[in-house]
C-alpha cells in the first residue's frame, strides 16, 4: 500500500532538496525528544537519505514568523534568521514530540520541469517528456512528466518520495507533447487492448493456438491445395512445432489473421506499449497544486 503524504509536507521536502543541489544551505532547528539545537543540511548531505527522513514526520504546519511562541527560541540568537523567508514545522507524535522548524526560501519550492528533473536525475534510465491539455497535441498549459518505468509498481514507488501522480501518457506518431489519460492504478491490461482489434487473434498459451492450428490441418482439403497441399501442411506442421516450444509465461500470443507465422508473445502486463499510430506510458505527472 502506498503511503501518501500532504501536498504541503511534499512541498517543504521538495523545497529543502532543491535548495541543497542549488548549492546553498537549509538552517533549522530541533526540539522535542531526540534532541534539540541550531543546524544546517548541506548539499554535501545524502539528499534521498535526508528525504525519506523528513517524509517519516506525521505532519507539517506553517509558522507565524511573528509568533514568538510557535518559534523556537534557538532562532533567535541565530544570525541566520531571516524573518522574510518562509518557516515551517516538521513533528512526531506523541508526548513532547520531535520536531524540526526549518526556514525556506520562497523561491525554491519546485516546478513541474524541475521535479520532474530532480526525479530523473535520481533514477537510472527515465525520461523527461512534457504534457499539454492542447487539442491535437498543440502546446497548452504544459507541465512536466516523466516516463521510462518498467512497472506501475515502479512508478507508484517513486510517487511516494516526491508526492507526484501515477498517468497514464499517449503521443501519437509525429508529436512532440503527451497528453494524459488521467491517473492508473495497474499496468496496462495487454489483452484487453488487443481483443477488440479484428486483425488479430488471441491465444491465452501453446496448447489453445496448437489447438486451432490441428483443426485447420484437419478441415482442409487435399483437392483445395493441388500442388500446393504438402507444402501448405509442412509449413502448418512447422508452425504447430515452433508454437508448442514456446515459454508463456507471462505472456499470450497475438496472431494476425492473415499471416500466423507473425504471431507475437505479448507480455500480459505492460507499463508502454505502441499500437497504430499512439505510443502508450504509465508515467508520473509532475503538476505542482502549491
Amino acid at each position: 500500500m502506498n503511503t501518501r503524504h500532504s501536498d504541503e509536507q511534499y512541498k517543504v521536502v521538495n523545497a529543502i532538496i532543491n535548495t541543497l543541489r542549488r548549492g546553498d544551505c537549509v538552517a533549522y532547528v530541533s526540539t522535542g525528544n531526540g534532541g534539540s539545537g541550531f543546524g544546517f543540511w548541506r548539499p554535501s548531505d545524502e539528499d534521498m537519505e535526508l528525504r525519506k527522513h523528513l517524509l517519516h514526520f506525521a505532519r507539517v504546519k506553517s509558522l507565524d514568523v511573528d509568533d514568538h511562541e510557535e518559534l523556537c527560541e534557538d532562532w533567535k540568537d541565530s544570525d541566520y534568521f531571516d524573518k522574510s523567508l518562509d518557516f515551517y514545522e516538521l513533528s512526531e507524535t506523541g508526548m513532547n514530540p520531535f520536531r524540526i522548524q526549518v526556514m525556506i526560501d520562497p523561491f525554491m519550492y519546485v516546478n513541474s520541469y524541475e521535479l520532474r528533473d530532480m526525479i530523473v536525475e535520481d533514477h537510472d534510465d527515465l525520461t523527461s517528456v512534457e504534457i499539454t491539455s492542447g487539442i491535437n497535441g498543440y502546446p497548452r498549459n504544459l507541465h512536466g512528466a516523466v516516463v521510462g518505468f518498467y512497472s506501475y509498481e515502479q512508478a507508484a514507488k517513486i510517487t511516494e518520495l516526491y508526492g507526484v501522480e501515477v498517468v497514464s501518457l499517449r503521443r501519437r506518431d509525429g508529436w512532440h507533447f503527451y497528453e494524459s489519460q488521467g491517473a492508473v492504478y495497474n499496468n496496462y491490461d495487454m489483452m484487453d487492448v488487443y481483443e477488440n482489434d479484428g486483425n488479430y487473434s488471441i491465444y491465452t498459451d501453446s496448447s489453445e493456438f496448437v489447438e486451432t492450428i490441428d483443426m485447420v490441418m484437419s478441415e482442409t482439403d487435399e483437392e483445395d491445395y493441388e500442388d500446393d497441399y504438402s507444402d501448405f501442411m509442412s509449413r502448418m506442421q512447422s508452425l504447430k512445432d515452433q508454437v508448442t516450444n514456446e515459454n508463456t509465461d507471462g505472456k499470450f500470443f497475438l496472431v494476425p489473421c492473415d499471416d500466423w507465422n507473425a504471431y507475437e508473445l505479448i507480455d500480459l502486463k505492460a507499463s508502454h506499449y505502441y499500437e497504430d499510430v499512439w505510443t502508450y506510458d504509465i508515467a508520473l505527472d509532475c503538476s505542482v497544486i502549491y
